[in-house]
């Protein structure tokens, strides 16, 4: 039986566009608090921990863990992934809780289809840490309401008015030769951890489903 051209075709772009596309998280509730009874708590996984063994860049755009680290969450994103925008509005929400933001540390792992924008977060966080955070998002923030990226002319701009980054530091960062190793590597490092799609999560040594966070995060705490 011979399979017709339109399906042909179709299969082929999804085969082709996968590995550098997203893939969509299973649906979760808003988060909320958990009015279930007490359960002993998960032994701590961190310090120490991560799902690389030891191999992840220490100088990575993190958040939380303000008194100790008790769970380490890394989160390999794309800044072009409309699913990785939607969680990192999830992630703004849980974060923002004091137990989480206390004692659970979150990193920021890049999978980059759009090399211009992640080069331009990393040229970001080498000036500050929290100019990392704000233009992740303002490009997240645009891409869920416009679902549309934003363009290099809009990160500069907002780079320089908003962020008040030095923009000649700023624009030798973003086509250095140490930005493009720092995407490589985490890049390598999510290859190794069989990563395929964006947002992928990662809880201590455990892959998870995004829609999980909450839930195996909260055992630990």
């Amino acid at each position: 039986m011979t399979m017709p051209n339109s399906i042909f075709i179709a299969a082929l772009l999804i085969a082709t566009l996968f590995p550098a596309g997203c893939r969509a998280p299973a649906p979760t509730d808003d988060p909320v608090d958990s009015a279930s009874e007490p359960t002993e708590p998960l032994a701590p996984c961190a310090p120490g921990m991560d799902p690389a063994l030891g191999l992840l860049p220490e100088n990575s755009p993190a958040k939380g863990g303000t008194e100790r680290v008790d769970v380490v969450v890394n989160v390999f994103s794309s800044l072009v992934c409309p699913h990785c925008a939607a969680l990192a509005e999830t992630l703004d929400v849980l974060w923002k809780r004091s137990s989480w933001n206390s004692r659970v540390r979150l990193y920021f792992r890049h999978m980059p289809v759009s090399l211009e924008l992640h080069a331009a977060t990393v040229a970001a966080f080498n000036q500050r840490e929290e100019a990392f955070w704000a233009l992740q998002d303002e490009i997240y923030y645009r891409l869920r309401e416009n679902g549309d990226y934003m363009s290099m002319d809009e990160v500069r701009t907002y780079a320089a008015e908003t962020l008040g980054l030095d923009m000649a530091q700023f624009e030798s960062d973003l086509v250095s030769d140490e930005t493009a190793a720092r995407l490589q590597t985490d890049r390598d490092i999510g290859e190794a951890l069989s990563v395929t799609g964006t947002p992928s999560v990662f809880v201590c040594d455990e892959k998870i489903p995004t829609s999980d966070l909450e839930t195996v995060v909260s055992e630990y705490l």
